[in-house]
């Protein structure tokens, strides 16, 4: 298991402990078996926070080789895309921060539709 691995059950126990029995529970044995449970049954990975461009367009950064990489929504037509994104994806790691770029850029769209509907409906 890796460093990172590691910190990810952690982090993950420590989630489900906090959600259970209060933000200062201490990780037992049971939150570990069942971060473990999670761990190899799903992809886990945690969503990077939202930045804004300089117009106020939100993106997330990735890793990738090129430091500028990121998965964006387009001013144009609101589809998300994915801006300097080495192909192929050298490392795992740099598949994991991809894939979770591109749920935060999803989640923020569903939030955004949402939002609409609701406002929309609202108004009639």
């Amino acid at each position: 298991m890796t460093r990172l691995d590691r910190e990810r059950r952690l982090k993950l126990a420590q989630i489900l402990a906090s959600s259970r029995r209060g933000v200062t529970a201490r990780v037992n044995d049971n939150d570990l078996n069942q971060a473990d449970a999670v761990l190899n049954s799903f992809g886990v990975v945690e969503l990077p926070d939202t930045v804004a461009d300089c117009v106020g367009q939100p993106y997330w950064p990735v890793e990738s080789r090129d430091s500028q990489a990121r998965v964006a929504i387009r001013g144009s037509d609101g589809l998300l895309v994915m801006d300097s994104v080495s192909n192929p994806i050298r490392t795992s790691d740099h598949a994991r921060s991809l894939a979770a770029g591109l749920l935060a850029g999803s989640k923020h769209l569903r939030q955004e539709s949402m939002t609409t509907i609701t406002r929309y409906a609202e108004a009639e």
